[in-house]
């Protein structure tokens, strides 16, 4: 199984437009790898209990790309495709956003690269 958790999303965003996002970012991480379905990957949006700056910078976590069946390559294109779905939405709906962070973790915990897409001024 693998998790999506997409952290400084605005209380304000319609729960519709999240439902609605929830489908395009399953297909980009599961069209990355072979034998993943959309219905492998669970996709959340964890409230912020500080509530402050919420909207300016998203920073999204993919989970479970362990070591032994995905390759760096493969969880480089996984963060890149969700940071490209992510990116649609926040030009569409998220005005302040100004930046998008998407980590990959694999199980094993060990760190890979960041897949960043600054949003310029609109």
């Amino acid at each position: 199984m693998y998790a999506l958790k997409v952290y400084g999303i605005p209380e304000n965003i319609d729960r519709d437009l999240l439902v609605e996002i929830k489908n395009p970012l399953r297909i980009a991480i599961a069209s990355t790898k072979l034998n993943v379905t959309p219905h492998d990957v669970t996709v959340f949006f964890p409230p912020d209990m500080v509530q402050e700056g919420l909207g300016e910078k998203l920073y999204a976590e993919i989970s479970g790309l362990d070591d032994l069946c995905w390759s760096k390559s493969q969880r480089t294109t996984a963060a890149e495709n969700v940071a490209q779905v992510l990116e649609m939405f926040v030009v569409a709906n998220i005005p302040q956003c100004r930046e998008i962070c998407v980590k990959p973790t694999p199980i094993s915990g060990s760190l890979v690269g960041c897949a960043n897409k600054y949003i310029p001024s609109r």
